[in-house]
């Protein structure tokens, strides 16, 4: 079954304990964030952070939702002056990674300083992973494997990082107490 592919691979190459609960399987990247963001706005969330950019299509969405986007940092993660301004509550942080129109990772560092945020106010992290698993480096897994799963989303694309744009396929990773209110929206 797909799912426990995906599962194993986790598995394997990240050290990551998931279940089907953890996995939702389909046709691309934008249907997942559609999903994520109508699942924020179920969720009462009026506010999110983010680390830029921000893919289009969830900034225009969440607007027309009624979720404010806010940046935590005025540059982005590959640029030498990049900090985060992270709130001091619990909230939810969105990030790319890789920063798709850079095609660079945002520095472990940095991952490192949100696990550390995330831990601490218990935040939920969305982590626009489409473009993953694209090291030329022969490295396998990502950095952002180490936030901690149960407060995490992780978009991933295996269609974009096998360059195969025709055929289209994504996954998301995600917290299983979450499993069936995402997959009912994304269903929907």
């Amino acid at each position: 079954h797909l799912l426990d592919l995906i599962i194993g691979r986790h598995s394997e190459v990240e050290g990551l304990s998931l279940s089907r609960q953890n996995v939702v399987a389909g046709p691309g990247s934008s249907s997942f964030l559609t999903a994520f963001a109508f699942w924020l706005r179920r969720a009462g969330y009026t506010d999110i952070h983010y680390v830029p950019p921000l893919y289009h299509t969830f900034y225009f969405l969440a607007g027309s939702l009624g979720i404010n986007t806010i940046p935590v940092t005025s540059h982005h993660a590959y640029e030498q002056e990049f900090t985060l301004d992270l709130p001091s509550r619990q909230s939810v942080l969105m990030l790319c990674d890789p920063i798709w129109y850079a095609g660079k990772c945002v520095p472990k560092v940095h991952i490192d300083i949100i696990a550390g945020w995330q831990r601490a106010t218990k935040s939920l992290v969305f982590v626009d992973g489409s473009f993953q698993y694209m090291k030329w480096s022969g490295e396998r897994s990502e950095t952002t494997a180490a936030l901690d799963p149960e407060l995490t989303f992780r978009l991933v694309c295996p269609a974009k990082t096998l360059a195969t744009p025709i055929f289209r396929f994504a996954y998301l990773l995600h917290p299983t107490k979450l499993h069936d209110d995402l997959l009912f929206l994304y269903e929907s």
